[in-house]
């Protein structure tokens, strides 16, 4: 992630870090990372947004906790006060992607799930962002784990690990645009599924690169990244700053925006 937010942080869009710290996870019972940043997203907006908002405000702002194998961020959108909330929730386990009920949702909750498996090799993928290096039917890691060609899943035999991710995503729109709320909550879905794909097949790909470290040259680089985007958006933009005070818990931020949100994940 940190070496993503270096890709896309440049001429005001990208990623700034405001805060960064350890906290100890409640339902893990173990200590986690919490991080809170904002993403510039105006030029990335479909154009019936940005004919509405001057793109120069739009902004994303994610509080994320990340306490393995359990994650949870928690992204609004200033400008728009309390009428959007996208609530992502992440388990990972070590199988195939075929656990049916990997969030533990009541029978209620199932009955309104929507699945979208996302595939890092088979998927459509953004033209614009397309690298030969990372085309993960082309690579060859000297892990030997690759090159993956259509059906790889079925045969596969080595280490690996599913990201079962839940979102909700909620959008009130203003009485004046109806047509809004339906729009903004597909845009923001199709905008999650591509992130997804998009980082978790670079994970792959740059696989000879992260592998080799351990785990205090990872934390030396992410240390150095953080100095990085904080100086490169103190030249930018005046509003990155650091904030203080205790760590909110998930249900403290969420509740902020629309509501409750679906009960916490459970751990079997």
């Amino acid at each position: 992630m940190a070496r993503i937010s270096r890709e896309h942080t440049h001429h005001g869009q990208g990623v700034s870090i405001l805060d960064e710290r350890p906290y100890f996870d409640p339902y893990t019972g173990q200590m986690g990372r919490y991080t809170h940043k904002f993403f510039m997203i105006g030029k990335r907006l479909p154009g019936f947004i940005r004919a509405l908002i001057p793109s120069s405000v739009l902004r994303i702002e994610e509080r994320s906790w990340n306490s393995y194998p359990l994650t949870r961020s928690v992204y609004t959108i200033p400008i728009f006060g309390n009428r959007f909330l996208m609530d992502l929730r992440t388990v990972y386990l070590p199988d195939k992607g075929d656990t049916p009920n990997a969030h533990h949702l009541s029978a209620e909750a199932l009955k309104m799930r929507r699945v979208d498996p996302v595939d890092i090799v088979t998927d459509p993928y953004p033209q614009h962002k397309y690298k030969p290096e990372e085309d993960l039917t082309l690579y060859r890691p000297s892990t030997g784990r690759g090159p993956l060609k259509p059906g790889w899943l079925s045969g596969w035999s080595g280490p690996i690990v599913t990201s079962y991710k839940l979102a909700v995503i909620k959008f009130h729109s203003w009485p004046r645009f109806p047509f809004l709320e339906q729009r903004v909550q597909n845009w923001a879905w199709s905008y999650l599924k591509e992130l997804q794909l998009v980082g978790h097949r670079k994970a792959v790909a740059w696989q000879d690169d992260w592998m080799p470290l351990s785990d205090a040259q990872l934390e030396a680089y992410e240390s150095e990244t953080r100095g990085s985007l904080e100086t490169r958006w103190k030249q930018q933009n005046s509003a990155a700053q650091n904030t203080a005070g205790a760590v909110p818990t998930h249900d403290q931020v969420a509740a902020n925006s629309l509501g409750p949100s679906p009960p916490p994940i459970a751990l079997s």
